[in-house]
């Protein structure tokens, strides 16, 4: 990539303006043109006010929060093709996961944004994120969410690499490998759930002694219930 001159914020001059936003701001329109306001805030959600991060939806925090490194990446792309193609570029890269999984890599978004805030990450270091940022990000959130939560985390900062055209260190390194290891281990209690009891055909007898089978609407609730039965169990 082309070395640019870099201002007071480590932003490169002159990336950071509405034409490179707009792209992105485009690609995250809503196909039903519906527009949804972001929440204010809570207190656990806050960051330190960046130009790099604008308040927007969890789910728009994959494209619209960038990096010095991101914004390099779409100039080039526009050196290169016309914004149309640039557009379509991220239009089509943001519509490969659907609304709730972009909301979930959102959410790590922020954890991740919340740990460089508060060590004083500097922004050209935040992405591509070294193997060894990425380790001591996880291994802050040990024994306060569950080793599901890290991943999906972990999963959220590799696609926001992805559609910046960085580089992603967090493969299976022997740190990391161990640090998911030991997250696993350390998930607390509060994040785990007791086994339930199984659903038996004796349980599926109970359930239509309860129902009228002679009105449609318990038959309909009885035919889903054996359906999901029957498509689950296994035989032993």
């Amino acid at each position: 990539m082309s070395n640019f001159p870099v201002t007071s914020n480590d932003t490169p001059a002159g990336l950071l303006d509405l034409s490179l936003l707009s792209i992105r701001e485009t690609a995250v329109i809503r196909p039903d043109g519906r527009v949804r306001v972001p929440r204010p805030p809570r207190k656990d959600t806050t960051i330190t006010p960046s130009p790099h991060r604008p308040h927007v939806l969890a789910s728009e925090r994959v494209l619209l929060w960038t990096t010095p490194y991101g914004l390099q990446f779409q100039n080039d792309l526009l050196q290169r093709f016309p914004n149309s193609i640039v557009l379509k570029i991220f239009l089509v890269m943001i519509q490969s996961l659907d609304e709730d999984t972009r909301s979930n890599y959102g959410a790590g978004l922020l954890r991740f944004t919340q740990f460089c805030d508060l060590h004083n990450v500097p922004e050209p270091s935040r992405m591509p994120a070294s193997s060894e940022l990425l380790a001591a990000f996880l291994a802050n959130a040990a024994s306060t969410v569950s080793s599901s939560a890290a991943n999906s985390w972990m999963a959220g900062l590799h696609y926001w690499h992805s559609v910046n055209g960085a580089d992603w260190h967090g493969g299976e390194s022997d740190v990391l490998r161990h640090i998911r290891r030991g997250l696993s281990k350390l998930t607390p209690p509060s994040s785990k759930r007791t086994k339930r009891p199984p659903v038996t055909v004796a349980a599926l007898s109970q359930l239509a002694l309860g129902l009228d089978l002679n009105n449609s609407f318990d038959i309909a609730v009885f035919a889903t219930a054996c359906v999901a039965f029957w498509s689950c169990c296994r035989c032993v």
